[in-house]
């Protein structure tokens, strides 16, 4: 049945009807099938466990339609009255970039790079690594495994600011190879 035929006309009949949760007051439920937004009432003295139903989640109802002070609701009877499909967001893809491209991104862009090990944590501090490519250096914070100088790494993190130096927050680090320790650049004249 559709949400939108859930009235006078409906009242006290079995039905089943299916939508997204849109809003949770407990015991009530909100579900929005596109027709109308319906209402599902789990009575505590029915003995169905709560669902803990959150926004976007899918929930199947079976149960009576009732009204309480002009307001239509159906009623589950028994717990394999009700089904929730629980709405997973979709996890956010990283962007491959080069270091000198995650230094320029806008913060909270989830970026992914590769480089090697300048500065291993430890040595700055326990949450600080220092990875350089062939483009630029920058500063990752966040929890960190055992790493050495030259290893190359792989980085997924999110782009930000530590007191207005560009950094990534690290959410995963990987030890792609080992590798020697990278050389000091000399600076270009212009640098000077």
């Amino acid at each position: 049945m559709r949400a939108a035929e859930i009235g006078p006309a409906t009242e006290g009949s079995l039905v089943r009807l299916q939508g997204s949760v849109v809003g949770v007051s407990r015991p009530n439920v909100s579900i929005n099938d596109r027709s109308a937004e319906a209402r599902v009432r789990i009575a505590e003295s029915t003995g169905i466990p709560w669902p803990s139903p959150r926004q976007q989640d899918m929930l199947r109802a079976v149960g009576v339609v009732s009204s309480f002070n002009g307001t239509f609701r159906v009623l589950p009877r028994f717990a394999d009255d009700l089904a929730l499909d629980r709405h997973e967001a979709p996890q956010p893809v990283p962007r491959d970039a080069t270091i000198r491209e995650a230094r320029g991104a806008t913060d909270g862009d989830l970026l992914r790079i590769e480089g090697a090990v300048t500065a291993p944590p430890g040595v700055l501090g326990e949450r600080i690594l220092y990875v350089q490519d062939a483009s630029a250096g920058i500063l990752v914070t966040g929890d960190l495994p055992p790493l050495r100088l030259g290893q190359i790494v792989r980085v997924v993190g999110e782009a930000g600011s530590y007191y207005r130096e560009r950094r990534l927050i690290g959410s995963s680090v990987q030890v792609l190879r080992g590798g020697p320790p990278v050389a000091p650049r000399a600076p270009s004249r212009r640098a000077l």
